[in-house]
């Protein structure tokens, strides 16, 4: 989506169409939805954000540290940091984040978390675990490869589309669209963490070291057991992994 950031930046109304069309064509998603996610979500969004996060840390840093403060509460569950001195830790770490922009997602906990996990997997596989974007090389030429390079024929992934053709043309992945797997992302959950939920009795060592209030967190836990909305699912991942991980460690 950066592609669409600077095209947006740049008025080059002729490569938002052009990244407009190849993700309509590529993907599962209505025409209405592609543009707001290109030209709203991931293009003017975060480009007047960070414009007003700039005039008001020069400005009003005061009311800019404000603002971020009740983002984060508005972001924060009921359940999680019940203790002030813990709320205010990570709210602490929230604005460390954010200030420090040399890096970007580098220094994200995100980005930490995933490569962490990368790194567990192939220690319990016995094996090193590649990925081609984290080659420098190869990001920092994709970064700078024109649009039109990268939607060769009209689609999204035109570079690996066309090798992949080329080499299994019976497979048609030139004119595949994207599957969209956050439906069985949110079912497995729903259905699977539910039983673990049972099998664990509820958060009881996050309980103990006071990270979650345990009657809030069931409650919500409950409700995102039957919630249909897939991009809340990932917090029933979070509570059961963390749960897990540190029971053995208490």
């Amino acid at each position: 989506m950066h592609k669409g950031n600077r095209a947006i930046r740049e008025l080059d109304f002729l490569t938002l169409y052009r990244l407009w069309s190849s993700m309509h064509r590529s993907y599962t998603f209505t025409k209405g939805t592609v543009a707001r996610n290109l030209v709203w979500t991931y293009g003017l969004r975060p480009i007047l954000r960070g414009g007003a996060s700039s005039l008001l840390g020069r400005a009003a840093p005061a009311r800019l540290r404000k603002l971020r403060r009740r983002r984060m509460e508005s972001l924060r569950p009921a359940w999680v940091a019940p203790d002030p001195h813990l709320r205010e830790s990570m709210f602490e770490r929230y604005r460390v984040q954010l200030e420090t922009t040399s890096r970007g997602a580098l220094d994200s906990p995100v980005v930490a978390y995933e490569l962490e996990e990368f790194y567990e997997s192939g220690r319990e596989l016995g094996m090193r675990l590649l990925h081609p974007f984290w080659d420098a090389d190869l990001t920092a030429f994709l970064a700078r490869a024109p649009v039109r390079m990268l939607i060769r024929g009209g689609r999204s992934k035109g570079l690996v589309r066309q090798s992949l053709a080329r080499r299994f043309p019976d497979l048609g992945f030139e004119r595949h669209r994207k599957v969209n797997a956050t439906d069985f992302y949110r079912s497995v959950l729903t259905g699977e963490g539910r039983i673990q939920w049972k099998k664990m009795g509820g958060a009881q060592a996050l309980a103990e070291l006071e990270i979650v209030n345990p009657d809030l967190l069931n409650e919500s836990m409950t409700e995102l057991f039957e919630d249909t909305d897939p991009f809340k699912a990932y917090r029933i991942w979070y509570v059961l992994s963390l749960e897990s991980w540190l029971r053995p460690r208490l």
